[in-house]
């Protein structure tokens, strides 16, 4: 992916993911490279944090490449989504670990911080 996923361009966004996890299901595995891209917003990241989950009942596994860590990773990582849609910094170092199927499509619960009371 390239340029900017934002809403302006979320619709077209979506589109992509379907048709590519439509493609995929004959490999069983999709990856988006999301290091050509200008700017992701977070809506974006969690349409293709949902695919990911989606992917589940399709046989297919959703990974992502940023090789510059952004706002994917820390959404994903925010918001508990890691076990549905891993997020990688390099692509050499996805293809040496062995695919992990999560054995649900349920959503995780979010593990986002909170401030201590003092």
């Amino acid at each position: 992916m390239h340029g900017e996923i934002d809403a302006y361009t979320r619709d077209r966004w979506r589109h992509m993911l379907d048709g590519a996890l439509r493609t995929a299901e004959k490999s069983g595995r999709l990856v988006v490279d999301v290091g050509d891209a200008e700017f992701i917003g977070c809506r974006p990241v969690l349409d293709l944090a949902r695919s990911a989950q989606q992917a589940i009942t399709r046989g297919v596994e959703v990974t992502a490449i940023d090789p510059k860590p952004s706002v994917l990773d820390r959404i994903v990582t925010i918001t508990g989504l890691t076990e549905w849609l891993p997020v990688y910094t390099d692509p050499a170092q996805m293809l040496s670990e062995a695919p992990t199927r999560p054995s649900t499509c349920a959503p995780a619960k979010p593990t986002l911080r909170t401030p201590r009371a003092s």
